[in-house]
């Protein structure tokens, strides 16, 4: 990581190689073209605590732990002795009608404690009409958003916000923060950044589990054919397991030399169940007896990109530890929700729109395309078996139709599709 005082943009040579389009916010110099923070406009700085009009009363600190911002400063937020809601306002005053989408920034040390946060926007300083976004967090269902302990980044793209009482967005007079607690709980929120329309190009991830064949003949031939990257995530318990639905050892050899357009990825020895709950050495064997198979057969760096077999929730900080110090460089987990926004906040639970049988173009597909193209947020789409183009899915088949349906619009509208190793780079 290189360590910068300056929130300007230039072409940086680091270890003898330029990078373009570098973001320097005071701690991390984000190497990616992917990302041009020359449109960035700041909504708070975090200046003085005067700022604010709170039930709760924040408190203002300088901890580099805490901020993304040069000066170390946060916005500390601790939900009330008498309340579960911690609620403050910040007069920003703006004419937000080229608003694409806001960012904002907050470390959540414990979130056991947090219900959700809220960010609202009002465009009077009565408590309607306003705009607002939810993000509910570590509930036990497969429909949560991303929220995570430590950093979290949320990218809130314009139409990702409801409308309540017919609000405008020409000019917007508050900018609301809402954290909620659970139970008796009393957490205490970092917010450190708040800007909109820090820009970030179009991209989107496309996974696929298990190793099914008719993701070779459907997935990766359409993949080239529009020029797509995708990731394939293969356990060995399916390459032994026999089935002929399943790829073999020799095909996924020779499916790893087309590196250009797939990367193929950890998905565990044995697909074993609920490994959180499994004791330190099974999770530790789950990872890297597939890491060492993967790279002696020659199948690239996604040995070290780990995706959680099964279903729901299947994520332990103690194990992502364990992974890690083992050489584990990210990990998918089986959560859907809010896709990803760039730069990653937390690169060890990337959440999953999860795609089957039931998956529509309307209901689940676009409008995640359509945040992409509008505010630079990034899906993370995967399924597991898909059916022939015009053919019918069977069972949990994701339609191959829907496949040739999503890659000509990312094609024809120039979204970037990225392997998991790209998305280091954005860390």
């Amino acid at each position: 990581m290189m360590i910068f005082n300056s929130s300007s943009i230039a072409d940086v040579k680091c270890n003898g190689n330029i990078i373009t389009d570098a973001y320097f916010n005071g701690q991390s110099c984000y190497s990616s073209s992917l990302i041009n923070y020359k449109n960035k406009v700041v909504l708070d700085d975090f200046a003085s605590v005067e700022d604010y009009s709170p039930s709760t009363v924040p408190t203002l600190i300088t901890n580099q732990t805490y901020s993304h911002q040069a000066d170390g400063k946060a916005l500390a937020v601790t939900t009330p002795v008498d309340s579960t809601l911690s609620i403050i306002d910040k007069y920003i005053q703006k004419n937000m009608s080229e608003l694409d989408c806001v960012d904002v920034w907050c470390y959540i040390p414990d979130i056991s404690q947090v219900d959700r946060i809220g960010i609202i926007l009002r465009t009077t300083t009565s408590s309607y009409p306003q705009f607002e976004m939810l993000y509910y967090s570590y509930y036990a269902d497969s429909t949560k958003p991303n929220l995570s302990n430590g950093w979290n980044h949320f990218k809130i793209t314009k139409s990702m916000f409801k409308n309540i009482d017919e609000a405008t967005w020409n000019w917007v007079e508050i900018l609301s923060y809402r954290v909620w607690a659970i139970g008796e709980n009393k957490p205490t929120v970092y917010f450190s950044d708040c800007s909109y329309n820090e820009y970030v190009k179009p991209a989107v991830l496309i996974h696929s589990d298990d190793g099914y064949k008719n993701n070779v003949t459907v997935t990766h031939a359409l993949a080239k054919q529009y020029g797509i990257k995708w990731n394939f995530w293969i356990p060995h318990s399916s390459i032994i397991g026999g089935n002929e639905n399943l790829l073999t050892e020799s095909e996924l050899d020779a499916l790893a030399l087309d590196s250009g357009t797939v990367q193929l990825c950890n998905h565990s020895w044995t697909h074993a169940e609920d490994l959180h709950l499994a004791d330190p050495q099974t999770q530790i064997n789950e990872f890297a007896l597939m890491r060492d198979y993967m790279l002696n057969r020659g199948w690239g760096d996604g040995a070290y990109y780990f995706a959680t077999p099964g279903a729901g929730e299947c994520w332990d900080e103690p194990m992502m530890q364990r992974l890690r110090d083992n050489g584990c460089k990210a990990a998918r987990v089986n959560r859907t929700g809010i896709p990803i926004s760039l730069p990653i906040a937390n690169k060890w639970e990337l959440p999953n729109i999860a795609l089957g049988s039931g998956s529509t173009w309307v209901d689940d597909i676009k409008p995640y395309l359509d945040w992409c193209l509008e505010g630079g947020i990034t899906p993370s789409f995967y399924w597991h078996d898909v059916s022939p183009v015009g053919v019918e899915p069977v069972g949990w088949q994701f339609s191959g139709d829907l496949v040739l349906q999503m890659f000509q619009y990312i094609h024809d509208n120039g979204i970037k599709t990225l392997f998991m190793k790209d998305l280091l780079k954005m860390v």
